[in-house]
């Protein structure tokens, strides 16, 4: 946790804090670009996973596709949420063999990065292939 001041009353605050405790002003969160980009692949579209940063939804990441999204500064999570097998196609729940309806597996991968002052953009490179590496630069 770091301190920061005020913009309206000048006391030092929690960087954490939405709010100023002692005059009850918003605080502005300095925000940076993080662009989420997933690699062309030619055998078909894989998984197509749901895309969040932190709790923040961003999108799906199909192949070859590219979101682009601000947050604010500090520590985050890459979160990479997708179903197993077909079941994408089916929804969220799926007919079992002997007709009840079963939970379809999901997976999440998980990628944690943080973004500096001196950070102006974030660039995620997600592979086509979810079990790869993801790589994550800053400029």
């Amino acid at each position: 946790m770091a301190l920061i001041k005020c913009m309206e009353c000048g006391k030092e605050i929690s960087d954490k804090a939405s709010a100023c405790p002692n005059c009850g002003a918003p605080v502005e969160k300095e925000k940076r670009k993080v662009i989420i980009e997933r690699e062309k692949g030619f055998l078909g579209s894989g998984n197509t996973p749901v895309a969040y940063i932190d709790d923040m939804l961003v999108g799906n990441l199909k192949t070859g596709s590219k979101l682009e999204t601000d947050v604010p500064l500090g520590e985050h999570n890459l979160i990479l949420e997708y179903q197993v097998g077909n079941a994408q196609r089916s929804g969220i729940l799926a007919y079992g063999d002997l007709g009840g309806v079963n939970s379809i597996p999901q997976k999440k991968i998980i990628e944690k990065f943080s973004i500096e002052e001196s950070t102006k953009v974030v660039h995620i490179v997600v592979p086509k292939l979810l079990a790869r590496e993801i790589v994550i630069t800053k400029e």
